[in-house]
């Protein structure tokens, strides 16, 4: 490189290694075996189906999703292109849509061949099978594309090789013809067939002109010519390589065997003395001089010959010999020097650019890019951001979807139980309520929910899906059930579920108005229950930082939930940390009144499970929008209203269950996060299928 000379590498490359082989092979083996997802995902990422990445790559993210295998792969795909659980948009139509098209362009050529692959019986009819099928995929006029393309980029030895490989894919497939074509094969048997005989060639090139430097290793050097030989690398152990013991057999028990007339692979001798003859042919090749270098302390046993025979031929210092302008490049970086070769600057400048690249503040302009010039916020994000800020950034700002499949974990089995929930409250409230619905309707309302739910979210391939949600049926009637006991004798009554407070819900937004931007605050009111007292609708709301109590101690609906947990995951604590709660009401309460309600939160978090031990500090804060006094009035008594003493019990059941769902909620809601030293803090929608079980 430093002297401007191009370089080609010799020796030969087993022909496994080619990608395009890869490729053929992964075909073979998807249409020979179960079109598995793996056998399919190996194809479509080999480049063969389909010359748009972007489209193959969609399609093994669906295909991984839903983890497709055989027939699944010839029908229409229905499966929801986000997972499970997901409303149909017409984007998600159209999305599925187009990768059904792509689907059928794909797989086309592969299903083909599968299906002849499948219907042969002989070598013969196989090899028929793999010729039309890289006639159909065009093998032969890709890599003539490549290779010109390498051959106007300056690479002429990659090209050479591309040209060679389609012709010894045609003389393998000859040669299958030729002497195994009647020979019954099995289609894995013709897989294995194939690849064992594309293993024994290696593909090869000769210099495209003289003007060049011709580096290899010393056995493919010694049929050849050479003015000047180099020998780079003679460390000790290296020229020549030394090879440890091998076998169980010492070097005696194997010269006794060999006096018996037993063949042994050759001894630690045996392959010394071979090795010291292509050496001697090697260096053989020289006709005017042989340089030896090494580096490391202690040189090769030959070079110490060498500089014994001749003292004046040796020369020490640094001496670099550089393949690349990169590795040129790169010493004259590391060193501070700029040598004046052709085109050595253009590769310093962008090895350079590399090594400065540091991560900076994103510019303003950028950051509207990502995120937009109004920042939208929800209480997930925010966890999300708190937990991981690189997490927030991919999911957010490159918009990056996470790469998993689709199973009905904790979480979906959280979303199914909320829709069914949701559903059968606005049908109960639109037949009156709880207190006018039976539990036989009250039951048949959530059953027809459960049925509706499967069958909207879950198309006809995914018939296991909707069953295992029809068998945890039990477990979600037990909480409709649940719920509709506590509400038949509650003077609050559901009026809403999931109450949107967005741009586009009932309710708008949270806005906090910054120096460079406006956050919106966005997010759903799990439930909104309502009381009607003298004719006027009132309400109560809980909001929790629930920070307390110890893992093993928690109950939800009176099962011990946190016995099963710490049973999983053995990570129970000592009982620590505090809660805040902050309750409000427009319910007309004397300060007296609103002290005794607030009281009652503890009733919540023992039905929790709390005991609310020693080091624990519960603090609750509350306040009711009633009453409002003005600054200046023009009489000296003012209004008061309060809430009747005899009526009082209905606040405090409404703050106790308020106060339990508030903590349930905030338990649900999070997401399992890991922090920076390695701990993971698990999210109890993980184990609610375990609890319900």
């Amino acid at each position: 490189a430093e002297a401007g000379l191009p370089l080609y590498l010799a020796g030969e490359t087993d022909l496994l290694s080619k990608p395009v082989y890869g490729a053929v092979l992964s075909a073979l083996a998807a249409a020979a075996g179960p079109l598995d997802y793996e056998d399919a995902a190996l194809y479509l990422k080999s480049g063969l189906p389909l010359e748009d990445r972007d489209w193959c790559d969609r399609l093994d993210g669906y295909a991984f999703r839903w983890n497709l295998h055989g027939s699944l792969w010839e029908q229409d795909w229905t499966f929801h292109p986000r997972g499970y659980g997901e409303d149909w948009t017409d984007g998600d139509r159209a999305a599925l849509a187009a990768l059904n098209t792509h689907r059928q362009t794909a797989l086309a050529e592969l299903l083909t061949l599968r299906r002849a692959i499948r219907a042969a019986g002989t070598t013969g009819e196989m090899t028929l099978a793999l010729a039309d099928f890289l006639d159909a995929v065009q093998l032969r006029e890709r890599l003539a594309r490549e290779a010109e393309a390498r051959l106007a980029a300056g690479e002429n030895q990659m090209a050479q090789e591309l040209r060679q490989l389609y012709d010894i894919l045609r003389d393998c497939l000859e040669q299958l013809w030729l002497a195994l074509g009647p020979t019954p094969r099995t289609p894995d048997g013709f897989v294995r067939l194939v690849r064992t005989l594309l293993s024994q060639y290696a593909v090869g090139t000769i210099p495209a002109g003289l003007d060049q430097v011709l580096a290899g290793p010393l056995p493919d050097l010694r049929q050849r010519r050479t003015k000047h030989l180099l020998v780079l690398g003679t460390a000790d152990g290296a020229f020549p390589a030394y090879r440890g013991a091998e076998g169980l057999l010492t070097e005696e028990e194997r010269r006794r065997l060999l006096a018996q007339g037993i063949s042994l692979a050759p001894s630690r001798a045996d392959q010394l003395d071979q090795e010291m003859g292509r050496i001697a042919a090697a260096l053989a090749a020289a006709e005017e001089t042989i340089a030896l270098s090494y580096t490391g302390e202690q040189p090769a046993w030959l070079f110490r010959r060498a500089a014994r025979a001749f003292p004046a031929s040796v020369h020490e210092g640094p001496a670099e010999v550089f393949l690349s302008p990169e590795g040129l490049a790169a010493f004259d970086l590391r060193h501070g020097s700029e040598r004046d070769l052709p085109g050595l600057s253009q590769v310093r400048a962008r090895l350079k650019a590399r090594r400065d690249y540091d991560f900076t503040a994103l510019a303003p302009e950028t950051v509207a890019g990502l995120y937009g010039k109004t920042l939208y916020l929800s209480a997930s994000r925010i966890d999300k951001f708190a937990g991981c800020r690189l997490a927030y950034f991919l999911a957010y700002g490159l918009k990056a979807q996470p790469r998993k499949q689709a199973k009905l974990d904790p979480s979906a089995f959280g979303t199914f139980v909320h829709a069914v929930l949701e559903a059968t409250v606005g049908r109960v409230h639109d037949e009156g309520g709880f207190p006018a619905v039976t539990a036989q309707r009250l039951t048949a309302i959530a059953v027809e929910e459960m049925d509706r739910y499967a069958a909207q979210r879950f198309p006809q391939q995914a018939q296991r899906a909707a069953h295992l949600f029809r068998r945890a049926r039990r477990e979600v009637l037990d909480v409709v059930l649940d719920l509709g006991e506590e509400l038949k004798e509650s003077r609050f009554q559901p009026a809403g579920c999931e109450l949107e407070f967005s741009a586009q819900g009932a309710l708008p937004p949270v806005e906090i108005a910054g120096q460079t931007a406006v956050c919106r605050v966005s997010g759903f009111v799990d439930r909104v229950d309502l009381c009607e007292l003298d004719g006027k609708t009132y309400t109560l709301g809980v909001l929790v930082q629930s920070n307390h109590g110890s893992l093993k101690d928690l109950r939800i609906d009176g099962k011990p939930a946190g016995r099963m947990i710490d049973a999983a995951l053995n990570a129970s604590a000592p009982d620590k940390g505090s809660i805040i709660s902050i309750m409000a009401t427009d319910i007309p309460l004397s300060s007296r009144q609103l002290e005794r309600v607030l009281k009652r939160a503890s009733v919540g978090l023992a039905r929790l499970g709390s005991f609310i031990g020693h080091g624990s500090g519960e603090v609750m804060l509350g306040f009711t929008t009633a009453n409002r006094m003005p600054h200046d009035s023009e009489t000296q008594l003012l209004p008061f209203h309060a809430l009747a003493e005899s009526k009082i019990d209905l606040l405090f059941r409404a703050m106790a269950e308020a106060e339990e769902e508030a903590v349930l909620n905030s338990m649900l809601t999070a997401q399992t996060v890991t922090g920076f030293d390695g701990t993971t803090k698990r999210s109890l929608r993980e184990f609610i299928g375990q609890i319900f079980a």
